[in-house]
């Protein structure tokens, strides 16, 4: 199920909302053992992430900032051309392809069955949409032929899977 929330309060224009996938529960759990814990846990036991890197456990978004501004304030200082680039990856989980997704979590060491049953759930969900007028009697669904891409907000494997790639 997709719940549209409002990003601003009173925004009820539908670009202007945020479309949460609703996973069951155990299916949730399940991803977030797999992909967030032991996956992140083995990825940076190996020394897999780069050290650049300030989206894993022990960092604060004030690191990556503080960062960010030492680099600039010293390459200021020494007259040193540089150019940093600040993207938007405000629809980042919508825009995984799945084939890519895939290969980068058996590249950190996830089991292919485990990789299976995400893409598995992925390709075969039927989505329906909840919003203050009810839940929508139709689903919108895709085949293996054209798979839906993304790994989609309210998934527990979505952050850590977008963090690979």
């Amino acid at each position: 199920m997709t719940l549209l929330l409002e990003k601003e309060f009173g925004a009820d224009r539908i670009e202007k909302l945020r479309a949460i996938g609703l996973w069951e529960a155990d299916a949730n759990f399940s991803f977030k053992v797999l992909f967030a814990h032991r996956m992140m846990r083995r990825a940076d036991e190996q020394g897999l992430l780069p050290h650049e890197q300030f989206a894993r456990r022990g960092r604060t978004p004030n690191d990556g900032t503080l960062c960010k501004i030492w680099h600039w304030d010293y390459h200021r200082t020494m007259h040193i051309n540089h150019a940093c680039v600040e993207a938007d990856l405000g629809d980042c989980y919508d825009a995984v392809n799945h084939l890519v997704l895939a290969t980068a979590l058996r590249s950190f060491g996830v089991h292919e069955n485990s990789v299976k049953l995400l893409l598995s759930c992925l390709q075969s969900m039927s989505f329906y949409l909840r919003s203050g007028f009810g839940i929508s009697e139709d689903a919108i669904s895709a085949d293996n032929a054209l798979p839906f891409m993304g790994v989609g907000q309210g998934c527990t494997a979505a952050p850590p899977g977008s963090l690979l790639l």
